[in-house]
């Protein structure tokens, strides 16, 4: 197990890590104060040593480092990732190219960056899986045992490290590949699982029964898992069942992991796509809508006002709904999140039979009942509500980063 100074379990705060950048770290200022979990990447750190040190000082929790590692081995990801003092700029990384003299290299130079940031976790320096064989599997074990020791000769025993498992929702779903990866897990010096899986998250309701049942082979870690990358009804779904400890996002954004992109080389030129487009969460249809889209929903509320104010509006009933999907003993919840599912279909058709609905409102009201029908449908034909072996609850690391004194001296 990992070696930290706080390890007790947490009974307080929300079950649920939120990832955050220049444009969204505002919104937790002023937020519900149960949201103490936040990841920084590093490749928005890099060069800005405050912002981790003012989040720390401004609200208390969980400051988490994620080293953006896995980005930089992939061929569509590497080269935003390029400022980074482990990242290679010519080229994503191979398992081929860490040597143990190079590996020992690059993982000071991860312990020196979570050192200067005041974090209290940081993220296993973790690729992506799936290919055959995989060769990264025994490169990032070895790379979170030299994170340790990196981080304890720096004076670091209480930084915490969490492991993150990237692959697609194929191979978790393969009994052999899941037993492959937890026996090389077994013995790391890690306190939490992170699982960010491709092809899962928003809008892929049909499929969450089929991830409880992957991940119940996760369980005899012991550790607490956190559904990262993933948001949604569906990741609610996960959650409720027992299947995890946690789930992780942005705000607004990052709720569903799609590996797709980071295996194609960027095209000449590109500068990684463009913006995200101004929209709001509607917790009613478990969607994000453009202000064309939000106009038949809005009623009182001007369109305008709820995309001016989504990150507030989207903390606000995430919280809500985590509430809500968490409410009761463990061996209950699962049995009342898919009566209120049940409860939330009857409303959306009775909305739809009463035909008020403008056009739009009418098609995204009818799209929320058929992902609805499918999770109700999905949790039962797997058995996912079934499972009486639950994710143990998160860590407790809301120590105070700051008051160690830091050696950055190799």
């Amino acid at each position: 197990m990992e070696r930290v100074q706080v390890q007790d379990h947490d009974t307080g705060g929300l079950p649920a890590y939120l990832h955050l950048d220049e444009k969204t770290k505002g919104a937790m200022f002023g937020a519900d104060a149960r949201w103490t979990r936040l990841v920084l990447d590093a490749s928005y750190l890099h060069g800005k040593a405050s912002v981790a040190k003012d989040l720390a000082t401004n609200r208390t929790g969980e400051i988490v480092l994620d080293l953006n590692a896995a980005e930089t081995a992939a061929p569509g990801r590497f080269a935003s990732k390029d400022k980074l003092p482990w990242a290679n700029r010519d080229r994503p990384w191979t398992p081929e190219d860490f040597s143990r003299s190079r590996n020992d290299d690059l993982i000071l130079r991860m312990a020196q960056f979570a050192a200067a940031h005041h974090v209290h976790t940081v993220l296993a320096p973790t690729h992506l899986l799936g290919g055959t064989g995989e060769p990264w599997l025994p490169v990032d074990a070895d790379g979170c045992r030299q994170l340790r020791a990196a981080l304890d000769r720096l004076g670091c025993a209480h930084v915490s490290i969490d492991y993150p498992v990237l692959a697609p929702l194929a191979r978790v779903r393969e009994h052999a590949w899941r037993k492959q990866v937890i026996s090389a897990l077994a013995d790391l010096p890690f306190g939490q699982l992170w699982l960010r899986v491709g092809g899962f998250g928003l809008h892929e309701d049909k499929r969450a029964g089929i991830l409880v049942v992957a991940l119940q082979d996760f369980q005899a870690l012991g550790r607490p898992i956190v559904l990262d990358m993933a948001g949604g009804v569906a990741s609610l779904a996960v959650l409720a069942c027992g299947a995890v400890s946690a789930m992780g996002h942005g705000i607004a954004k990052g709720e569903k992991m799609d590996f797709s992109q980071w295996r194609k080389e960027p095209k000449a030129g590109s500068s990684g796509g463009a913006p995200m487009a101004s929209r709001a969460y509607l917790a009613q249809i478990d969607a994000f809508l453009k202000k064309d889209q939000l106009a038949d929903f809005a009623g009182q509320v001007p369109a305008q006002a709820m995309i001016d104010r989504h990150c507030q509006n989207f903390l606000r009933d995430r919280a809500a709904q985590l509430d809500n999907a968490l409410s009761g003993s463990a061996e209950e919840r699962a049995a009342a999140f898919v009566a209120d599912q049940r409860r939330r279909l009857w409303e959306l058709e009775q909305e739809i039979k009463r035909g008020d609905a403008p056009g739009l409102a009418a098609t995204q009201l009818d799209k929320a009942r058929q992902r609805t029908k499918a999770l109700i449908r999905g949790l039962e034909e797997t058995g996912a509500t079934r499972f009486r072996s639950f994710a143990v609850p998160l860590l407790q690391r809301s120590h105070d980063a700051l008051q160690y004194p830091l050696d950055l001296q190799p």
